[in-house]
């Protein structure tokens, strides 16, 4: 992706490319416009000098931004023909707001050299004792001493209080089926609590440290926990930025014990019987009575989110690969699984033993060790498809990409001579097969609207002739979804093998779909 992203930064169109400076290129690769902040790291030769410098926009107006660290570093150089070798260079690394990226296009800045010296911006964590707030134009999160965390949503004035907590508790089961115990559950708010903050011009975090003192085994022969406790330091990092709906939570768990599991519960206030959640080409409404009666653990499968919505007001959880939840309907909770520790594959459930021998024990998944992950809380009003939380969840584990490279294309690609002769020093370099391709700054290759229309793939067709542009309407009733072609083109449908094709029109379509259903398009551009 890397060399890609560089080939398209090497032609995005400028106002000016002058051999001495360096482009950033932000590119959105989805079909909403998109602001946010962005990081970026830039290398300049250590012989250049470079101390201070300006960003420019494709209208050459300076931004702001904050470097966020300047090291020196020795870079390896590689290309094509030459042998690998390494350059010593400025590397900082910057931060800045993007204040909008067109839909499925690319945004060129330039840095150019400026006089003095730009100092690193101070980023240091503060312990708090009072209450800490994160605040933007859309939420305002309280942080309370005792790491209690209330969210307030502008948009309807909607207080979510102690959105977040731990939860500990015996697992007795193996690695398909939790195994529910009558040993209690743990949870953190019995735990002491550190928070820190720190804040940015466009950034404000918190950081919530606690340790969750828990027994640190399962005694199955005695079907109780045992006497000894462990710690299993915990903590959560959030992040509000500038614009964004999302509350942004990055979790970390240094588990210690076996046999047990840590989930994150998210404190909706919502009450309501069913939960809803996506899958794959469609979004699913559960209600509590779907289990089988007897099930120990009444878990359900989510893709991207999880959500609670009652009377105009909801809440949407955003995950990254945290597919196992469970909707706690009286606690008006969602509880997202975070680790699971199980010494064995299978275990016989009715009297905890293993039926089998050393081929079924797997002691690794007792997952002794650091575990990260991210999730979003998304407050919203109305309900989850004017929220457009689909394309929230989309976005969240979607950000904006960001690339720098220099003008001058050699700079970083020298190494060492292929030939090695004390008078033959020639460097060889490869020609650009695309030096002809000019890509506008920041104009949408193409556009598609419409409520409750989701953009699952843009991609090469695959007999090379076109794109293919897939979509699917997640609701329960008939939408039209509009495409248009920016730079002219027909539209054709076709289907998911993508074998037979019908003109729909050119520059510009309507698309009827009905309930659920998944159209593929062939774009000729």
């Amino acid at each position: 992706m890397r060399r890609g992203l560089t080939a398209i930064n090497e032609h995005v169109q400028l106002s000016d490319r002058r051999s001495e400076e360096t482009v950033i290129t932000v590119v959105n690769t989805t079909e909403r416009i998109r602001s946010g902040v962005v990081r970026c790291s830039l290398d300049f030769l250590i012989t250049e000098e470079i101390q201070n410098f300006e960003l420019l926009d494709p209208d050459d107006q300076s931004i702001p931004f904050i470097i966020l660290s300047h090291d020196v570093v020795e870079r390896d150089v590689f290309s094509p023909v030459n042998l690998p070798g390494h350059l010593t260079v400025d590397r900082y690394v910057i931060e800045f707001y993007e204040s909008g990226a067109a839909p499925f296009s690319v945004k060129g800045y330039r840095v150019r050299k400026a006089k003095g010296i730009l100092p690193v911006h101070e980023c240091s964590w503060l312990e708090n004792t009072d209450v800490t707030f994160l605040e933007n134009e859309h939420l305002k999160v309280m942080v309370y001493p005792n790491g209690r965390v209330d969210v307030f949503n502008k948009e309807d004035h909607q207080l979510i209080e102690n959105v977040l907590e731990w939860e500990e508790s015996a697992d007795a089961g193996d690695s398909y089926v939790y195994g529910r115990t009558a040993t209690p559950v743990i949870l953190g708010r019995e735990f002491p609590a550190h928070v820190f903050s720190m804040d940015k011009p466009d950034v404000h975090q918190c950081l919530i440290q606690q340790e969750l003192m828990v027994p640190q085994s399962y005694l199955f022969d005695e079907s109780r926990r045992s006497d000894n406790k462990v710690g299993c330091p915990v903590q959560l990092l959030l992040t509000l930025e500038k614009s964004s709906k999302t509350l942004h939570v990055q979790y970390q768990v240094e588990n210690q014990a076996c046999d047990h599991r840590i989930r994150i519960m998210i404190h909706t206030g919502i009450v309501c019987m069913s939960s809803i959640a996506d899958i794959p080409f469609d979004v699913i409404v559960r209600d509590a009575d779907d289990h089988y009666y007897n099930t120990m653990s009444q878990v359900n499968p989510n893709t991207s989110f999880t959500l609670l919505e009652q009377n105009g007001k909801g809440l949407a959880v955003l995950t990254e690969g945290q597919h196992e939840y469970e909707h706690l309907a009286d606690l008006h909770t969602l509880a997202f699984t975070i680790i699971r520790s199980t010494g064995v594959i299978t275990r016989n459930m009715s009297n905890g033993k293993v039926d089998g021998g050393a081929q079924w024990l797997c002691p690794e998944n007792q997952c002794l060790r650091t575990i990260t992950g991210n999730i979003g809380i998304y407050p919203y009003c109305g309900d989850w498809i004017t929220a457009e939380v689909p394309f929230a969840a989309k976005a969240f584990r979607t950000p904006l990409l960001c690339i720098s490279a220099p003008v001058n294309k050699k700079k970083f690609m020298g190494g060492r001579p292929a030939v090695q002769d004390t008078t033959i020093q020639e460097f060889f370099y490869q020609d650009d097969p695309w030096e002809a391709v000019n890509i506008p700054n920041n104009k949408s290759v193409l556009t598609v609207e419409g409520e409750g229309i989701q953009v699952t793939a843009l991609k090469s067709a695959e007999d090379g002739k076109g794109m293919i542009l897939r979509l699917v309407n997640l609701t329960e009733d008939q939408r039209v979804a509009s495409v248009t072609l920016f730079g002219g083109g027909a539209v054709w449908e076709t289907n998911m093998r993508e074998k037979e094709s019908i003109l729909l029109g050119k520059d510009h379509v309507s698309v009827n779909m009905k309930k659920k259903e998944i159209k593929t398009l062939r774009l000729t551009m």
